[in-house]
């Protein structure tokens, strides 16, 4: 069905849960002011009058029903929803109106009343886009004031403490009123008779659901006096709550570093470095290493290829970018966790409101999404992240970051714009190697990479292939650098092997798979040989193929020198059961180190 175009009327606002009580008869009893510029002189106008003929004999039923039912049909119960239009008989139609109808809790000469809720469909999508903007707006004014908020609903009980921060609620305290002030007791933080008293105080206004009150109240903690204005007052609707403000008369001494202004980070108005890890870092102490049924997520973001972004469109732009990310991050993760800037184009998050790893990957795809498109045509942007969890891969904050840091690392050697989920089974421990090897393997930054390249490419000019060869951990460095399974160096016959790093599940040494005359027509007119899935080779070289899974595996990159169409010296970079999307980057590194240490091999050096 085609929605017809949505005209507002002359001098009516907007229908918008305008609520009607009606008689048994459809009559109008009370309507306010809304519908009575609606309905105008046809105010003696039954509603079933107004509504679709079909529609209404539905609603002259389920109220009929209602009526004879009495005391059985509870006020407050939704007895009928449906779609109609409204028509006031005057040339003014409303197609597309939300109804909904419940028993009303007063009643008219003890006949029973019907209170009708109605809602312009059209107009509660503009109304609702409305509402939104007003509430970011809110949230941002409220983040930037150091007043703490509360509320308190009579009904359950339940009180919320809570300040805002990056225009997101963060929580101080949420739960029974009776056991907080208990705790405050038992804290020794109102140990003065006076503090006590003004603390009951306020208790007795929440349950007594004062229309306002005002007092000074204050708390001694470690020593130091907090002295707070506290306004508060009862919000009348439907279900009657507390709400207020308590606003410090003096900075805390201790207040956290990432509740002060100065935690927000001057690009992008979201955390800063600091903050963001101190405020992660305390709610992982928190937890206390507990496995209970908290599960929280550190995700490390890095924008791809920003320097070209840099170079090619400016440095403003490049700030506009980050600010953008930035934005696009706090939207997505709204009130489920914490977004913070690392510095440059580094960001990361801290979710504890997102159950699941498959809830996690609902977050992120949208996210890349977005993000993909924002500033099209002039570029496609996009991201790399590194995701760990608690308590599943760590308790502690730095190991956490390690395996989500390292997680970056293996998306962007994937090819970028991607999101990598840690997983020991396919990533690997922490624990392995030396402390150095661990640093390059969960290395971010590629300038990191290209320190440790150097450093290997100045060991093998002064010392030679020795520098690899006797040093077998300096082979497994090697391996780490490119975050691969395997690394093994051996001889164009495979008689030899050289240096091998790396749980091959057999000898590296296989004459019959390693057949030169068979690698021959593999390698490029350079030594090369890139082989992203095995799988592909199952029908077109059976042989290769058979000899690759022998060893389970998945992609390779292997490097040699050719001479008179033979290949010389090889050096394997294997990974094990599963593809392998190697990066331009991380071939230009492999082709680079694996020539000059083939070659000195080669040439007995």
């Amino acid at each position: 069905m085609r929605v017809q175009s949505h005209v507002q009327k002359d001098g009516l606002p907007g229908l918008y849960n305008v609520k009607v009580l009606i008689r048994e008869d459809g009559c109008a009893v009370s309507g306010g002011e809304w519908y009575y510029k609606f309905v105008r002189e046809n105010s003696r106008l039954s509603l079933f009058e107004m509504i679709d003929p079909e529609d209404a004999k539905d609603l002259q039923s389920i109220i009929q029903k209602a009526a004879a039912a009495g005391d059985a049909c509870e006020p407050g119960v939704t007895l009928l929803e449906l779609i109609t239009s409204l028509d006031n008989k005057l040339g003014d139609v409303f197609p597309y109106v939300h109804l909904r109808i419940e028993k009303a809790k007063t009643s008219e000469m003890a006949k029973p009343l019907f209170e009708v809720h109605l809602t312009d469909m059209l107009e509660s999508r503009d109304s609702i886009i409305g509402r939104q903007e007003y509430l970011e707006k809110y949230r941002f004014y409220m983040t930037l004031k150091r007043e703490i908020y509360f509320d308190y609903t009579p009904a359950t009980n339940i009180l919320s403490v809570f300040r805002y921060i990056n225009g997101v609620s963060f929580s101080i305290y949420y739960g029974d009123l009776d056991a907080f002030l208990q705790q405050y007791k038992e804290n020794g933080w109102l140990d003065e008779d006076d503090a006590l008293e003004r603390a009951e105080m306020v208790v007795g206004y929440l349950k007594n659901k004062e229309l306002s009150f005002s007092l000074n109240v204050f708390m001694t903690y470690e020593g130091h006096r907090y002295d707070f204005q506290l306004r508060g007052g009862t919000v009348r609707s439907a279900d009657p709550y507390c709400a207020g403000v308590l606003t410090p008369a003096e900075a805390a001494k201790d207040e956290k570093y990432y509740m002060t202004e100065a935690a927000l980070d001057a690009g992008t108005g979201i955390f800063n470095k600091r903050a963001i890890t101190e405020y992660t870092m305390e709610y992982l102490a928190k937890l206390g290493g507990k496995s209970g049924d908290e599960t929280c997520w550190l995700l490390i973001i890095d924008v791809d290829d920003f320097k070209n972004i840099n170079d090619q469109f400016g440095h403003a732009f490049g700030d506009e970018v980050v600010r953008h990310v930035a934005e696009t991050l706090q939207k997505a993760v709204k009130n489920r966790g914490m977004v913070g800037r690392f510095g440059g184009d580094e960001f990361m998050i801290f979710l504890n409101r997102v159950p699941t790893r498959e809830a996690l990957k609902d977050l992120l795809k949208p996210l890349a999404k977005d993000l993909l498109i924002a500033f099209d045509p002039k570029f496609t942007l996009t991201i790399s992240v590194g995701a760990s969890c608690y308590p599943k891969d760590g308790t502690d904050f730095e190991t956490l970051f390690a395996k989500a840091d390292k997680c970056v690392y293996i998306a962007k050697e994937k090819g970028k714009n991607r999101h990598i989920i840690y997983d020991e089974a396919l990533h690997g421990e922490l624990e392995k190697n030396s402390m150095e090897t661990q640093a390059v393997a969960y290395a971010v930054s590629n300038e990191r990479r290209r320190q440790k390249m150097e450093e290997i490419l100045v060991g093998l000019g002064l010392e030679g292939s020795s520098y690899l060869l006797d040093h077998p951990e300096r082979v497994d460095e090697l391996r780490a650098v490119f975050d691969v399974d395997g690394v093994c160096i051996t001889s164009r016959d495979a008689s030899k092997l050289y240096a091998a790093s790396g749980r091959y599940i057999k000898a590296t040494t296989d004459e019959e798979w390693h057949d030169p005359a068979l690698f021959a027509s593999m390698f490029d007119e350079s030594g090369f040989y890139v082989e992203n899935n095995v799988e592909s080779l199952k029908d077109v070289m059976p042989q290769v193929y058979r000899g690759f899974a022998e060893f389970e595996i998945g992609a390779s990159v292997i490097v040699t020198n050719m001479k008179d169409g033979k290949p010389g010296t090889m050096i394997h970079f294997d990974v094990f059961n599963k593809r392998r999307k190697w990066s331009e980057r991380e071939l230009d590194y492999i082709g680079l180190l694996g020539k000059m240490i083939v070659t000195l091999i080669d040439e007995g050096k």
